[in-house]
């Protein structure tokens, strides 16, 4: 008589060590889901971020370098009957004038090898371009035409703050400041070229004219 009715199927129970085993597991769902998942991905973004500011700004900040360069030989010539500095045996051997009192890592430039600069400077070393990036031009004066560059980043491809952008970053003798495209760089070169020539040709002329005279 039973055995014609169908057996009821009841759910097999649970064993506590299946039921602690599920728990683990979805206890170890949740971390991943609301900590290691959002963890790895703020780790990967201030990774991208970081290279990307790297790349942005491959030699590092240098927001002062021109501006504080600048600053320095227009202060210079002012306190030496508007000449800038052209004492040394090299050009780069004149901005050493300002070390210590005004300028230190500056006279790197803004690629150049800072620490290599200072290690010079304290040890009363020349520096030179193997070390410094600026290009500067002695004997030029702070009334000569303003569109004569003073002193320039030789380097290519960043701005006078150390951002990678198009160009080189110039100084010129009223203390102002361009960027000077790639494309422009060559006929900026030779123009600049011309203009020191015909000042410095003009200077020397005067001088042995008041040579004569006296």
């Amino acid at each position: 008589m039973f055995g014609n009715h169908p057996r009821k199927l009841w759910p097999r129970a649970r064993s506590p060590r299946f039921l602690t085993v599920t728990r683990r597991g979805a206890g170890r769902s949740w971390l991943r889901a609301r900590v290691v998942v959002p963890l790895a991905l703020l780790l990967a973004g201030i990774a991208g971020v970081s290279g990307y500011h790297h790349w942005l700004y491959p030699f590092g900040h240098r927001v002062g370098c021109m501006p504080n360069t600048l600053g320095a030989l227009s202060y210079y010539a002012r306190e030496h009957q508007g000449w800038y500095p052209r004492d040394g045996a090299t050009p780069l051997v004149c901005l050493q004038a300002f070390y210590p009192k005004y300028l230190g890592a500056e006279l790197a430039g803004i690629t150049g090898d800072r620490g290599e600069v200072l290690r010079r400077l304290e040890r009363q070393q020349s520096i030179d371009d193997t070390v410094s990036s600026w290009m500067y031009f002695p004997e030029l004066r702070f009334d000569d035409d303003p569109e004569i560059a003073l002193i320039w980043e030789r380097r290519g491809g960043v701005t006078v703050n150390g951002h990678r952008d198009d160009g080189h970053a110039v100084g010129f003798v009223d203390g102002s400041v361009r960027q000077i495209s790639s494309g422009e760089w060559p006929d900026f070169t030779r123009r600049q070229a011309e203009l020191r020539q015909r000042v410095l040709s003009t200077r020397n002329s005067g001088q042995a004219a008041q040579k004569q005279a006296e």
